[in-house]
């Protein structure tokens, strides 16, 4: 089974990942952020993958390589006390596009 783990780099999706791994083919984690990609030190069957998640369309695209998602994507504290109304949007956008393509 392929699993795509939204918020993979979290503090609750990190832990998802980390467990999947155990009983699951493939592990996708998704994140908007190149940079922590890069950062993070992936192993086995855990794959990070990059994308604008406001993108429908690159959305769709994933969709179709994975069986499962769990949503544990979510904007931190600090990033919403900079500009919550922004980062509420987005979530929104990106919690409805999901359930667009996986419902």
């Amino acid at each position: 089974m392929r699993i795509l783990v939204t918020g993979g780099f979290g503090f609750l999706g990190s832990r998802i990942s980390q467990r999947l791994s155990a009983v699951s083919e493939e592990i996708m984690i998704l994140s908007r952020n190149e940079e922590i990609i890069r950062r993070s030190a992936m192993t086995g069957n855990i794959k990070p993958v990059c994308i604008d998640t406001d993108n429908i369309n690159s959305l769709g695209k994933l969709a179709a390589k994975v069986d499962v998602v769990i949503h544990a994507a979510g904007p931190n504290r600090v990033v919403c006390e900079l500009n919550p109304s922004y980062q509420r949007a987005r979530n929104i956008i990106f919690a409805k596009n999901l359930a667009l393509l996986f419902l």
